[in-house]
């Protein structure tokens, strides 16, 4: 499976991933943290989509639980997903899910910290051993 067949939330803007130059800082560190995870699991990551998340309320911002909620049941339903591991930090990425899909493809979940605009990263990560 493709990270483009995932589910692409509202609550993302622009609906399309994001370019490496569209705050480029951000997401190297956020990248690099999501990188740090996964080989702390035993996992390389070999693809990435990036998105801006900047919330189903605009006025709220970024909320990692609605959007874990949204993708728990589109990932569970729709690809027979099972989570294997979550994790939220102080440091990059503030928030994280690893999956197992029916086909044993792992993928990764991840939020950035909340950036002074208000806004945040988030990002699909395909992963293998």
């Amino acid at each position: 499976m493709s990270l483009d067949q995932l589910p692409v939330s509202i609550a993302y803007s622009p609906r399309t991933p994001i370019g490496a130059d569209t705050y480029p800082q951000e997401q190297t560190a956020f990248v690099r943290g999501v990188t740090a995870q996964a080989k702390a699991r035993g996992y390389q990551v070999t693809g990435q989509r990036v998105f801006v998340f900047v919330g189903y309320v605009p006025k709220i911002g970024p909320q990692w639980i609605v959007l874990h909620a949204e993708l728990n049941n589109r990932l569970s339903d729709t690809y027979h997903a099972k989570e294997i591991a979550k994790e939220v930090s102080a440091e990059e990425p503030v928030a994280s899910s690893f999956w197992r899909l029916s086909n044993s493809q792992v993928i990764a979940v991840a939020q950035s910290q909340t950036m002074p605009d208000g806004k945040a990263l988030v990002g699909y990560f395909s992963l293998n051993k």
